[in-house]
């Protein structure tokens, strides 16, 4: 029985893996573990998935760290081509980063965030990349917020949402995971649709991918929805797009506010306006509106009507009120509106 250890070491320095291998040699008892059986041993001892492709990019050999990743084994994977594997991603020739973060999608259909680093292998172009996951906020190119940045956020009377172009949330504040009735770390690398009724969260969608395509904020976007009580609000949504690493518009910060009570208010006024309205039509009475300081002048349908005229048959303005005063009048009529303007 031969016995032999290898330990790996972390970035600190100090070892945190051991690759312990037993192997027997009936006939010489005192060779080595063989460099390439100690290197296959801790290639699949490592958490890290590690993926060889030939110079076309399909896959000769991958570890068990791969398989548990993407979900796809040796069997299943070699041949194929890597970034095929991965969801139709770009790994080989220029479009491929030597360092960087892709969103590649499990075989189960999970979206997942991926650390990437390539390394050449040989001169025939073929080559040895290593992948791990990591968290979305890392994945979209933005360390996780400082404590600060948090602490100014969560102060925002706001809902705030980053998300990237799929509408997964990939970071948010205290105010849009209370609204959410959840603690961030259960929302974040979620979809939306996880959240929100299905057709609201695809109309989302539209509106994330017009943003992104245009590169333009869309503001001021107004919409009703219902909450867990059945009560019907308004909440108003500002869309910003972002540029991701690559420098293509992929993910966008949306800042929504609850403008319920200023849409209530709003109705209200409206309402009243139009009661108002209504009962002086009632009692055919006609009133006109003269703002001096614009010269806006408005009239009520009633007043033509009551001059025998058809609404806005004339024009609204102040010299229109005074042709109608009658010669006789019009005198004392003066006298009045200036000693009004004199104060």
């Amino acid at each position: 029985m031969q016995r032999g250890s290898a330990a790996s070491r972390c970035g600190s320095g100090q070892a945190c893996r051991i690759v312990t291998t037993h192997h027997t040699h009936a006939d010489r008892p005192d060779e080595a573990l063989p460099p390439a059986a100690l290197a296959h041993a801790l290639a699949q001892a490592t958490r890290h998935a590690l993926v060889a492709t030939d110079g076309d990019g399909r896959i000769t050999w991958c570890n068990r760290a791969f398989a548990a990743i993407v979900g796809l084994g040796l069997a299943g994977a070699k041949g194929r081509d890597l970034g095929t594997v991965l969801g139709g991603i770009a790994l080989d020739g220029a479009q491929s980063p030597a360092n960087g973060v892709i969103r590649a999608f499990r075989q189960d259909g999970r979206r997942i965030w991926l650390a990437v680093e390539q390394l050449p292998a040989g001169a025939d172009g073929s080559r040895v990349t290593s992948l791990h996951e990591v968290e979305p906020a890392v994945a979209a190119g933005e360390q996780q917020p400082h404590a600060e940045l948090q602490v100014i956020l969560d102060a925002i009377p706001a809902y705030v949402f980053f998300k990237d172009d799929q509408n997964t949330i990939l970071a948010l504040n205290r105010q849009a995971a209370d609204s959410l009735g959840q603690p961030p770390a259960a929302i974040i690398g979620r979809r939306t649709e996880n959240f929100f009724p299905a057709a609201l969260a695809a109309a989302y969608l539209r509106d994330d991918r017009e943003v992104l395509c245009s590169g333009q904020p869309k503001l001021g976007i107004v919409e009703d929805y219902v909450v867990d009580s059945g009560e019907v609000r308004s909440i108003r949504t500002d869309k910003i797009p972002l540029r991701g690493p690559s420098g293509s518009f992929d993910r966008l910060v949306a800042v929504a506010t609850d403008i319920t009570d200023i849409t209530s208010t709003q109705r209200d006024l409206a309402e009243t306006k139009e009661r108002l309205s209504l009962a002086m039509q009632a009692a055919n009475i006609g009133n006109w509106d003269w703002d001096v300081r614009t010269g806006t002048t408005v009239f009520s349908d009633t007043y033509y009507t009551m001059l025998g005229y058809e609404p806005r048959e004339l024009p609204m303005q102040a010299s229109t009120w005074l042709s109608l005063v009658h010669p006789d009048d019009a005198p004392i009529t003066q006298q009045a509106l200036e000693r009004h303007f004199v104060g």
